[in-house]
């Protein structure tokens, strides 16, 4: 509430209680001019009310009800249109388009997202092995690990989106800054990771130059550091090893192509510095800060995408989330 509609409340409270209008000038420590409180009281007693009345305002000449109603027509004819496009086609700015949209419309500009695309076939087979999936072992019983691959690269990378540089003009801007070099062969290293719900296992770090083969992965990754972090993690042996092509002689249970339980095909929803010294001990220093609960919720997870995909028998939910 402003400061003059509180005088004008407490304008009208007096006059309720029988004041008089110098009374009321009195009472109210000569805050007010008497022409203010004469005015209050005349549309108090002609109104029975202190608002102030509806004022006309120049007509609109370009937000018309027939542009709104006629946006409203586009939109539900085709939802994806470009206000931009629409504000040229209708003859109007885009200023107008925005508020239409936004204020009379009640609309919001959502960002489409891109999917795997799914067969009738994929869809089957992802509720079938959801089901088989569900019903070979629940969350509070299984100790699954899971594990991938990802090159880093010590060149950084340029968000053409939102990378920015903040200064009055080119000229003003330090030079350096403006520009983001790229080399034809940046110093890069492949490191290999996986977690379960107690948190991340030893990581991998593959030499640069170094061929992964069949061999190298076999001998260097699994049999060096999957099992002994394993047998660390879980003594008794039942543990699962989420990893594609992957054979069974190194592990109990394993799930992916021909794995004890086949894995839903195309679904990956379903899957939860300056020098490479530098960049090394950068990864390792993220992987030790990341709290424990956050693995132990992402193994929760699981279940959940599940329950998910079943829902929507097969397709796609990651907009459902």
């Amino acid at each position: 509430m402003t400061r003059e509609h509180g005088n004008r409340h407490a304008v009208v409270e007096l006059h309720c209680a029988g004041q008089r209008q110098c009374e009321i000038y009195r009472s109210l420590n000569r805050r007010v001019p008497r022409s203010f409180i004469s005015k209050v009281v005349r549309k108090y007693q002609e109104t029975g009310s202190t608002d102030d009345r509806p004022k006309s305002g120049r007509p609109r000449s370009v937000r018309t009800r027939q542009l709104i109603q006629n946006v409203r027509l586009r939109i539900r004819r085709n939802p994806t249109r470009s206000g931009r496009k629409m504000a040229c086609d209708m003859n109007v700015s885009r200023s107008t388009m925005q508020r239409v949209l936004a204020v009379d419309l009640g609309l919001k500009a959502l960002h489409q997202s891109q999917v795997q695309m799914l067969s009738a076939a994929d869809k089957a087979n992802r509720v079938t092995k959801c089901k088989r999936l569900r019903g070979r072992f629940t969350v509070d019983d299984v100790k699954m690990i899971f594990s991938d691959e990802k090159m880093f690269t010590v060149e950084p990378k340029l968000n053409r989106q939102n990378s920015r540089v903040y200064a009055t003009s080119c000229a003003d801007a330090d030079a350096a800054s403006l520009k983001v070099r790229r080399a034809e062969f940046p110093a890069k290293i492949m490191v290999w990771g996986a977690i379960c719900s107690s948190g991340v296992l030893q990581l991998k770090f593959v030499d640069p130059g170094t061929k992964v083969n069949k061999e190298y992965y076999i001998n260097e990754v699994l049999e060096s550091v999957l099992l002994p972090e394993a047998r660390r993690l879980y003594p008794d042996g039942d543990w699962i090893f989420q990893q594609g092509s992957f054979s069974k002689e190194h592990c109990p249970q394993w799930i992916g192509r021909r794995g004890f339980v086949e894995y839903p095909p195309h679904s990956p929803d379903l899957t939860p510095p300056p020098t490479v010294a530098k960049l090394t001990a950068a990864i390792e220093c993220e992987c030790t800060q990341i709290p424990r609960e956050v693995f132990g919720d992402l193994c929760d997870s699981i279940a959940l995408r599940r329950q998910q995909c079943l829902d929507q028998n097969g397709r796609q939910f990651e907009n459902k989330r």
